[in-house]
């Protein structure tokens, strides 16, 4: 069974799905707010012109550790993924990814446009 998440009024899910849970709140506006993991990372990466692999990496640059904390913050607040799924997504250990989802918290508070930009509102 699928489910949707809603969040501060945003429906996340898939578009059929969010038509038969919520019968005629089809609008445009749902679906432009729909957003997946996959969608936040292509974003994240877009916008700090790095790669998944350098996401999934050790490294430790600035403009890494600032993309792995937004999109461990987002992932964990928007699309309520787990510390330990994001940990096998991205192949670090759970703690590295409590960590970054701190350090975006933190990014986030001083930076509210950042997510606007990566959920694209």
């Amino acid at each position: 069974m699928r489910c949707c998440l809603i969040v501060r009024g945003l429906v996340l899910g898939g578009t059929s799905f969010v038509s038969t849970v919520l019968p005629g709140t089809e609008t445009e506006a749902v679906a432009e707010m729909q957003i997946d993991f996959a969608e936040l990372v292509r974003r994240v990466t877009e916008l700090f012109a790095v790669t998944v692999e350098d996401l999934c990496s050790r490294r430790r640059t600035k403009v890494l550790t600032d993309a792995r904390a937004l999109l461990c913050a987002l992932a964990m607040e928007y699309l309520q993924m787990t510390g330990a799924r994001l940990a096998e997504n991205l192949k670090l250990a759970r703690s590295s990814i409590c960590r970054a989802e701190r350090r975006g918290r933190v990014l986030l508070a001083e930076q509210p446009v950042m997510r606007e930009i990566l959920l694209g509102r």
